[in-house]
């Protein structure tokens, strides 16, 4: 992972937690935590704690991370990170737990009709194979909650849809308590 890589990386990750970021250049960024990344990157279990025991107003650390030493201004104060680097690693900690779920809904454009959405389930999952040789397979799979339906492919029928975290004023959700249908059955096209 380049250097750029490193920083691109840090911008979405930063973005997708809602950490705003109050300064941003060539080669370094400034970021106001959140209280939640605060306690999964910064290593202020004792802190946190002790706020929470006293009922004190929490105070997220801002910090300054810098991704390039040659473009980074000279005079910046701020903590190097790069591939290997312990906060990375904190990191990439923090997108395993809280990447491993995610809810996304459909974005609808519609202003006029109301729309239902299908609630899915998708996995994707890795199947390995050993005996003498080993051999790992990966499977999207889509389980429409309603109906029961299984589809393979789920990931990739996914890519051209508009997908955001927030559900759209004009759609409406169904309920998947509904009984699925007696036995699983396989669709190619939903």
């Amino acid at each position: 992972m380049r250097q750029q890589e490193v920083h691109q990386f840090l911008l979405r990750f930063f973005e997708a937690n809602h950490c705003p970021i109050t300064e941003h250049g060539p080669g370094f960024m400034t970021v106001q935590l959140t209280v939640e990344m605060d306690k999964q990157i910064m290593n202020r279990p004792f802190y946190w704690h002790w706020r929470e025991k006293t009922g004190g107003e929490p105070n997220p650390m801002k910090i300054t991370f810098i991704t390039d030493k040659e473009t980074a201004p000279e005079d910046m104060d701020g903590e190097f990170i790069y591939f290997g680097a312990p906060r990375l690693f904190q990191i990439f900690q923090a997108v395993k737990q809280n990447g491993r779920f995610t809810r996304i809904y459909e974005k609808i454009v519609s202003a006029g009709a109301r729309v239902p959405l299908q609630p899915w389930l998708g996995l994707n999952v890795v199947i390995s194979y050993q005996s003498d040789m080993k051999k790992d397979r990966l499977l999207s799979l889509g389980l429409h909650l309603v109906s029961g339906t299984i589809i393979e492919g789920f990931q990739q029928k996914l890519a051209p849809l508009p997908l955001t975290s927030q559900i759209s004023d004009y759609c409406f959700t169904i309920s998947p308590m509904i009984k699925p249908e007696s036995g699983i059955k396989r669709m190619e096209h939903y």
